[in-house]
């Protein structure tokens, strides 16, 4: 498990397919305007000798992780879809699509967005509370070219690490850009990024008329250096939205 806080232990030992994490970067766009190096913030933590963070290939580092805790004991199913449970004095009852069930002293949920625990209890409200309401596309593309590659020497930071070195954020108004390279570090194996763009549902409302990933285009098309940094991609999984 320790290999997750090391880069370097993650690439000898798990996977190839990993970043790094060195900076943090946010770059605020105007529409139809080329990005204002002055409206920017390049955050490079200080270097730590024990750990680094990582930009983790979840595929990968996921079947790592399931590996290690089958080694230590674990019962591993795969494929198997839990639809209902029942929680009583003696533990809880799970119940999956074939009519399978397992039973267990306490019950973990890590599901996400189709959790059968909040959708059991109605821990989501139909209407949210929190004033933030977002919604996101994303997918994995290769083929693009690193931000720094893409703005002349004398737009760059001049700092100690780039942008691609770490977590890179487009910031435009009522949303914001992901770009996690997997491939930013020597000795990754992978060319693939993560690129996804989250919106505020007040500004973007849901759309039904387009797909992701026309409208995640749509948007790009308006920020002209967000488009030149996006300029080549191929994704290579299908859009989410």
């Amino acid at each position: 498990m320790l290999f997750r806080s090391s880069t370097e232990k993650i690439l000898t030992h798990v996977t190839k397919n990993c970043g790094i994490k060195k900076t943090f970067g946010f770059l605020y766009h105007e529409e139809g305007k080329k990005q204002d190096p002055a409206q920017a913030h390049l955050l490079v933590p200080p270097q730590t000798p024990l750990v680094s963070e990582s930009h983790l290939f979840r595929q990968d580092i996921d079947e790592y992780l399931m590996k290690a805790a089958v080694k230590y004991g674990a019962d591993y199913r795969d494929n198997t879809d839990v639809v209902d449970f029942e929680i009583n004095d003696d533990g809880v009852v799970l119940r999956t699509s074939t009519g399978e069930e397992f039973r267990a002293r306490f019950l973990v949920d890590g599901t996400g967005h189709k959790s059968v625990v909040a959708n059991k209890f109605g821990l989501r409200p139909a209407v949210p509370d929190l004033r933030t309401q977002s919604r996101t596309i994303f997918t994995h593309m290769v083929g693009f070219e690193r931000y720094d590659d893409t703005i002349p020497p004398e737009d760059r930071p001049g700092l100690s690490r780039g942008w691609y070195e770490g977590t890179l954020h487009h910031m435009i108004d009522g949303g914001w850009f992901w770009i996690i390279r997997f491939d930013n570090v020597p000795g990754s194996e992978s060319n693939i990024t993560s690129v996804g763009l989250t919106l505020d549902m007040h500004k973007y409302p849901q759309r039904d008329d387009v797909t992701p990933e026309q409208e995640f285009y749509e948007i790009v098309s308006r920020y002209p250096s967000i488009a030149r940094h996006l300029e080549g991609g191929v994704p290579v999984r299908p859009w989410v939205g």
